[in-house]
Parts: C-alpha cells; structure tokens; sequence
C-alpha cells in the first residue's frame, strides 16, 4: 500500500473473539506499551463503527440481529482502512448504540504506522482479512462473557438485564459458533481472554516492534528532525531518558535536547515538579513555569539552527492568522516559515495541514514550528504525517492529558485551543528572532 517510495509499508492487525472476551481490553495495553519506549505509533479502529442505522419504523428493534455479519457495512470499513494504509486521514463514522443510528458527523482518525482493527467480525471480511500482516484471536469462557456483556451494556448501553439475556441466547451464542469461531483458523495467535495476559502482550508488542523495523517504520521520516525539550519530568511523573544524544550520528531516529539542570533555579525546580504532580494552585505560579518554558524553547530553537548550520535571515515569523490569509506574502530569501504554538494536541492538527498545504506554493519554503506543550500521540502523527515540517521545537511533552487539564485548569470535556497564550508567545518568538537578525546584520 505504498503511496511513494519514502512512505513505509504500515502494518494492519486484526483482533477478533466473542463479545465481551476482552478485545479493547488488549488493544489497549498493546497501544499503551508499543508507544510507552519507542516511536512506534499505533490507532484503534472498531468494527462497531461500522454498524448500520437501524429505521426502528421497519424494525422491532428487540428482534434484530447485531450479531450477524449484514449488520456490518464491510464496504466502508474495507475503503476507511485503505485510505489509512495509504497514509491519509480518512473519515470514520460515530455509531450510537442508545439510538441505534449513526450520528450525522463523523471523526477523523489519522494513519498510524501500526493501526488495529478490533471487533466481532474483524476477521470476517476477506478483502480487509488479506490486508492484514498479523490476526488475533482471544478465546475466553462464555460464562465469563456473559458476565461482562450484562455488566457493559447495563452501564454503557442502558439496556436491562432481562434484554441482555434475552440478546445473548437469541442472538449472540449463535453468532459466535456460526461466524466468529471459525475465524479461530485464520488467527495468527490466539490467546487466553480470562485473565491477565502480561506474557502475551509482550510477545505482541515485541512482534509488532520488529514487524515495523522490517518495514522501515522505525527510520527517521525523509526531510524531518525532531526536537524534544523536557523540562526534568513528563507530566504523567516518570523520568524521560536523560543520556546524552549523538548529534553527529545521522541515522538517529529522533535529536532530542534536555534543559540542563544546573543551568536552572532551583526555585524553578521545585515549582515544576509541584507543577507535575498537579499540586499548583496558584496561577501566579503556573504562570511561572510557563514564562519559563517559553524562554526555554526560544533557546532550543537556537541551538537547533546553529547545529544545523542554518541562518537566523533565512526565517520569517508567522501568526497563524495571517499565515492563512489570502494577503499573506513570503519575503525574499525566506526558507523557513516559523510558526509559535504554545499548546498544539491532536485537535490542532487540523489548523497545522492547512497551513502546510497553504505553503506548498513555495516550493523551497518550510515549515519549522515552535511549541511549548503537546501530547506524545500529537508528536508521533507529527513525525509521520507532515512533508515541509523541518524543525519542531517541544518544551513540554505530555503524557496524560486529563492530568495536564486539571493541571492548566482547562475543561476535561475539549482540548486547549492552539490560541492559548497565542499572542504573547507569538510576540515573544518574533522579537526574539528579529534581535538575532538584527544583531547579526
């Protein structure tokens, strides 16, 4: 599924198994342990988002058959799924399963080097079963199943037990021996979905990391260097890896540059890791460590041209705005456009393509963009999914973004807007790169 020559071959895995084995479940730990060490980066797709809309005026709903392979628009899946191999952004549906409908819009999911598609039926269809480099199956107890189901779909679903009963042996059972079970011969692997499954998920996480190495998916992207600031802790508290880097090495997947200790205040020490822990309280003090991050990555934009061998006049300062207006105009011997975004998560992105399509104009143009806060799963999609990104300057990387939100007092129901401090940091990126201009000239 190749789009070109410099894009890597992604890798699909299919998940399958009774409802309610644990198949999320295990998604899940994979995706939290591929990404915990290396930058590998993975998506979950489910098979339910692919549910039919049920017209309740044709159908008592009690009588239809979820379980049954026609309930499942595989056309849909087969075409998001290739769209995600190919290395776009494709358009996934929002099922509701309280109305039993799709909801009119849908969700963008990025692609992913790997990327899971997990459900009931996710080994059924044999167009998207033959894309797939790796098939899984959880074997797990019906009773324990049933156990579960009536538990989430109590919760989650507001159904009642007597329907869940009634679904289950209707419905359900049968599915499972007559669809889901035979697709035990297809799996790769199956494995146990009663218990913890620590070895198994280790023998998959080791699997997919080689599997990925095999197919380049581990190489720096073509045209594209990384920088990391860390300022001594992550947010969800461990420690990043402190040894120094080899700059000189030109097959480093990614150059990372750490804030020296000793060249901070201690008083600074003390507040960041109150900071972390989400033991601030005092915006005065927040804003602390946020003026101080600022500052911070201004220096590593620094270091990172001079590394580079690249001149302070080649660089012009952008507000996003204005980047995106029709007025807007490259100056003269411009090779960089700097972009300041003091908070860019995964909902930012969006803003971020435009403005690199907005640029593909200038053929010689790139993009180099200074942030301050954003999440390990934005830094990955960064890694993969941008052509003109040269530079990208990160202070701050988060972790878990609930605990980052408590943290920055934001809504835990939306994501910061890139605009948060925009103007200030904006203004601070500007000044700071006009000085070096002007005392270089």
């Amino acid at each position: 599924m190749k789009s070109s020559e410099y894009e890597p071959q992604r890798i699909l895995v299919g998940v399958t198994g009774g409802s309610a084995a644990g198949k999320t479940t295990l998604c899940e730990t994979i995706k939290r342990e591929i990404q915990y060490d290396s930058d590998v980066d993975m998506t979950i797709l489910s098979c339910d988002s692919f549910y039919k809309g049920v017209d309740k005026s044709f159908y008592d709903i009690s009588q239809y058959n979820f379980d049954h392979p026609d309930s499942l628009d595989f056309d849909n899946a087969f075409e998001v799924i290739s769209t995600l191999l190919s290395g776009r952004p494709a358009s996934v549906p929002i099922y509701c399963f309280v109305n039993h409908k799709r909801l009119d819009q849908c969700s963008i999911m990025l692609p992913a080097q790997v990327i899971v598609f997990e459900g009931i039926m996710a080994l059924y269809d044999e167009r998207i079963r033959d894309l797939m480099s790796y098939k899984i199956f959880i074997h797990c107890d019906d009773d324990i199943r049933l156990c579960r189901r009536i538990l989430r779909d109590v919760k989650e679903r507001q159904r009642t037990v007597e329907s869940v009963l009634f679904q289950y042996t209707k419905f359900v059972k049968r599915a499972f021996e007559n669809f889901i079970e035979p697709l035990m011969s297809q799996a790769d692997l199956i494995i146990p979905g009663h218990r913890s499954n620590h070895v198994s998920v280790a023998f998959i996480v080791n699997h997919l990391k080689n599997m990925a190495k095999q197919n380049g998916l581990l190489r720096e992207k073509l045209n594209t260097l990384i920088y990391f600031g860390d300022l001594l802790y992550s947010i969800d508290g461990f420690m990043r890896n402190r040894t120094k880097v080899d700059f000189s090495n030109p097959n480093a997947t990614f150059k990372q540059l750490f804030f020296p200790e000793e060249n901070t205040k201690p008083d600074f020490l003390y507040i960041t890791q109150n900071f972390v822990a989400g033991k601030l309280v005092n915006q005065k003090q927040i804003y602390k460590v946020i003026k101080q991050c600022f500052k911070n990555t201004l220096l590593m934009l620094e270091k990172c041209l001079q590394q580079d061998k690249y001149e302070i006049d080649q660089l012009q300062c952008v507000h996003l705005d204005e980047i995106l207006s029709s007025k807007f105009q490259v100056k003269e011997n411009t090779q960089f456009i700097v972009l300041a975004i003091p908070i860019l998560f995964k909902s930012g992105l969006k803003k971020l393509h435009q403005i690199e399509e907005k640029i593909k104009q200038y053929q010689d143009v790139q993009l180099i963009v200074v942030n301050v806060f954003s999440d390990i799963k934005t830094i990955t999609d960064i890694n993969w999914t941008f052509k003109k990104l040269r530079i990208y300057v990160n202070a701050f990387l988060v972790g878990k973004l609930d605990k980052f939100f408590s943290i920055m007092n934001v809504s835990s129901q939306s994501e910061p807007e890139s605009y948060y401090k925009q103007d200030k940091f904006f203004q601070k990126l500007k000044r700071f790169i006009e000085k070096r201009q002007t005392k270089k000239n």
